[in-house]
């Protein structure tokens, strides 16, 4: 339900996007690494701001699960 960013080198946990409410299936980073797109089961797929983890958009409407997120 919690997608979370880890740091690639350390390994430490950098933040944890609290907002879906059901399994998280897929997450993207935007080309330019600002945001991330996640896929859930709670059929939607929201936007994040990649450096704050807060939710910056929620694409609602879905009547099914969202499996995968692409840009």
């Amino acid at each position: 339900n919690s997608p979370r960013i880890w740091n690639s080198i350390t390994g430490n946990l950098i933040t944890t996007m609290e907002g879906h409410t059901d399994i998280v299936f897929s997450a993207k980073f935007s080309p330019d690494g600002k945001k991330i797109l996640t896929a859930s089961r709670d059929n939607t797929a929201k936007i994040w701001d990649s450096f704050t983890g807060k939710i910056i958009g929620e694409l609602k409407g879905h009547t099914d699960i969202v499996n995968i997120a692409l840009f």
